[in-house]
This record gives structure tokens, C-alpha cells and sequence, in this order.
């Protein structure tokens, strides 16, 4: 195959062909663009075939793309030729947008049903202004009886001025059309070193975040470690309750004692194992 280029005197591209090859008839046409614009300054492609039946060629679709100042596609329209009616019909649509920093910020899939567009799927982002994504948020499909958006995944990302991840959230759709949290972690950082973290469970009664679990590490003025605790939330008493404590003692050698507890009768947690490492 082979195609051609054609420039208008501008040197804007204003139409291509191209060409396949028959051993009995040489190089043959096979499909052709050309570019122009609408009153609104919007590109518009139209491609036609070439029927070797007839020796002629055939609306086949046509494109229209508006862009931003940025020359990023804003919204792009197809339509296809109707040979019966002799008119241009609408398939589908994507409708873009973006942020300052030129980072797409959402995508909508539209399909022409009933000369109307309809959607099929949407999908939202955001960035921080260090261009890190923080928002996802993705739509299936569009419910014509309720006018909503049927969502399948969103996730939220938070970030410290280090560039850290501090905070990452997970959600799927709910039946009950809202979205509904799946996981929840925040992560704590000292001089730039992780120190801790929290992991929370959904409620689905509150509707809401609650705590689950806990991580925590403390370091000495020189940054050697000297503990490590990880804390299970008690609903009852609303605290924190120690199930592993690990102390890194430094003695004549290095020590290691790890501390386990378990839910006792009381408020309080008991100790059902402790083990000291020498090394």
C-alpha cells in the first residue's frame, strides 16, 4: 500500500490517498481524507472508499474534532453515510476536557440513540499542582430511567509537600447508586522517613470511614529505631489497644523484645506472649 499527502498553501495537511497494489491492474485507489473546517472553525474529516465496481468513490465517515487553544481535542463527533437517506448520521462522541497544566481531566463516550446522544462511559481525574493524579472516579454507563451515571471505581490519593503518598482511598458503586469505600490508608511520615500508618474499615450503617488498624514506629535523636506498635481499634471504648509492641533495645548487644496481646475480659488487653531475641 502507499499513500499521498496534500498540503494547502499554507502547509496545513488537506487531504490524503491511499492505494493498493494488483498485480493485473497496478496501483489502485482504495480510501481517501480531506481536511477543511466548519463556521466554527472545527476540523472536519471526511472519508470516503472507492468503489472499483462503479469508478467512483463513496461517502463512507465523516469526523468533526474541535480543540482547545492548546490544539487538544475537545470534542470529537463520527457519523457514517447513509447511502438510503443520503445524510450524514451520528454514531458516537468523546467529549475531553483538561486543566491548566494540560493534564485530561475527563473523558465522556457518547453514542447517537433516538437523535440524542447518549452515554456510555465517563471517566474523571485530578492532579495536584505537582501534576500527581489524586482523583479517579469511573462511570459505566448512563442510566436513562434515573438520569445518573452508573459508577464502577473510584480512588482518591492525597500527598505531602515531599511528594509522599499520606493518603490513598478506594471505592466501588453501591446499589443504592453512591459510591461505597472498599479501603482507606493514611501514612505518617518524620524527616522524611515513614513512622506510621492507619488502615480504616466501611461502615456501612454510618456510611463512613472508621478506624481498623494502626501502625506506629519511634525513632531516637540519632533516627536508630526503638519501637514498633501496631494497635487494633476497640468499637467499644473508641481507643486504640495494643496488639503487637516491639522495643529494639541496644545493650551489650542488640536486643529485640516483642510484646503480644489479645483481647482480655476487661477494658484492658493481657499479654499471652513475649520473646526476647539476642543477637
Amino acid at each position: 500500500s502507499k499513500i499521498l499527502y496534500h498540503y494547502d498553501q499554507q502547509g496545513n495537511l488537506s487531504g490524503t490517498e491511499s492505494f493498493l497494489y494488483d498485480v493485473a491492474a497496478d496501483w489502485y485507489a482504495s480510501r481517501k481524507s480531506s481536511f477543511t473546517k466548519d463556521d466554527d472553525g472545527n476540523s472536519i474529516e471526511t472519508i470516503s472508499v472507492w468503489e472499483r465496481l462503479n469508478s467512483e468513490w463513496l461517502f463512507s465517515e465523516r469526523i468533526t474534532r474541535e480543540y482547545n487553544a492548546n490544539k487538544q481535542i475537545l470534542r470529537e463527533e463520527k457519523a457514517n453515510w447513509n447511502r438510503n437517506l443520503s445524510a450524514w448520521v451520528n454514531t458516537i462522541r468523546i467529549i475531553r476536557d483538561y486543566d491548566t497544566a494540560g493534564n485530561e481531566i475527563l473523558t465522556e463516550n457518547q453514542m447517537w440513540k433516538n437523535n440524542q446522544w447518549i452515554g456510555t462511559s465517563k471517566y474523571i481525574k485530578a492532579f495536584n499542582a505537582n501534576n500527581q493524579q489524586v482523583l479517579s472516579e469511573n462511570y459505566t454507563r448512563w442510566d436513562e430511567v434515573n438520569n445518573i451515571w452508573i459508577g464502577s471505581s473510584k480512588s482518591i490519593q492525597e500527598y505531602n509537600d515531599a511528594r509522599q503518598p499520606i493518603l490513598s482511598e478506594y471505592y466501588t458503586w453501591d446499589v443504592s447508586n453512591r459510591w461505597r469505600g472498599t479501603s482507606r490508608q493514611s501514612t505518617h511520615y518524620t524527616n522524611g522517613e515513614q513512622n506510621g500508618s492507619i488502615s480504616y474499615q466501611w461502615d456501612n450503617v454510618a456510611w463512613n470511614w472508621v478506624n481498623s488498624t494502626k501502625t506506629e514506629t519511634l525513632f531516637d535523636p540519632d533516627g536508630l529505631r526503638t519501637s514498633f506498635g501496631y494497635y487494633i481499634w476497640d468499637k467499644g471504648t473508641a481507643q486504640w489497644k495494643t496488639n503487637i509492641f516491639i522495643e529494639y533495645i541496644n545493650q551489650d548487644g542488640f536486643v529485640q523484645k516483642e510484646t503480644y496481646y489479645r483481647p482480655g475480659s476487661s477494658s484492658d488487653l493481657e499479654i499471652y506472649q513475649y520473646i526476647v531475641y539476642y543477637y
